[in-house]
């Protein structure tokens, strides 16, 4: 990793896309798109992930989001709610990132989170160190 790369800012939507699992990213057309996740996880672990490694990569560095934002797990309670709103959304014809749109800016108007989060580099190192060799 470069040492002196900076402390990026994302957006809470992206954030989230992160820490839910949940795909609430947009592209500038409003399409759902995985880019920013790729772009968190490579500016936290100095590792852009391959496609196939996308959700591993995701799953492993939540613990070091969650202990730096703690309001990211707590949304986590309310994932219900957005998984709901996606599905009754769908079945009246409306398209899950409107729904998406609508459970971030809950997120921002009820549960109080920023609209974006400052996020250093390297803010796990876990990907980026060699595990110890286990001897026999």
């Amino acid at each position: 990793m470069n040492s002196n790369q900076s402390t990026k800012t994302f957006k809470l939507r992206d954030v989230l896309t992160l820490s839910t699992g949940r795909a609430l990213s947009v592209d500038k057309d409003e399409n759902t798109s995985m880019d920013p996740l790729y772009d968190i996880l490579e500016h936290v672990t100095g590792i852009r992930p391959t496609t196939i490694s996308l959700g591993e990569s995701a799953r492993s560095v939540r613990p070091d989001i969650f202990a730096a934002f703690p309001e990211l797990k707590a949304v986590n309670q309310h994932l219900y709610e957005l998984d709901m709103m996606v599905m009754q959304g769908k079945n009246m014809g409306i398209s899950s990132v409107v729904s998406g749109n609508a459970w971030v800016k809950r997120c921002e108007d009820e549960w109080e989170m920023k609209e974006s989060y400052d996020i250093s580099p390297g803010l796990t190192k876990r990907l980026n160190e060699s595990e110890p060799e286990l001897s026999m």
